[in-house]
């Protein structure tokens, strides 16, 4: 990922989280302290897991995007699976100088 557009002064603030999404697919908005859109960016990754009670296949996914200054929308899907598996979306804001 070339940041070199972002400014070139170096990280000002990062925030960082974990959203937890239960639902078969949700999105959820997340506040977090404002950052100037044009120098963030969003680094996201997910895992899929819980206790299915035996052999279960699934697949999932996760991502983070900022909506707004102070917004962040993390959304998450999974199919193939019982209530029992969630997605765990990690998400980090890193705003630039």
């Amino acid at each position: 990922m070339d940041l070199s557009a972002l400014g070139g002064g170096g990280i000002k603030s990062v925030q960082r989280g974990v959203t937890s999404i239960a639902a078969p697919a949700a999105v959820i908005n997340v506040t977090i302290s404002p950052v100037n859109l044009s120098k963030a960016v969003v680094i996201s990754n997910y895992v899929a897991g819980g206790n299915s009670g035996g052999s279960v296949t699934f697949s999932g996914s996760g991502a983070a995007r900022l909506t707004s200054a102070s917004n962040l929308s993390v959304q998450g899907a999974r199919t193939g699976a019982d209530g029992n598996i969630s997605i765990q979306v990690f998400w980090q804001v890193l705003e630039y100088f």
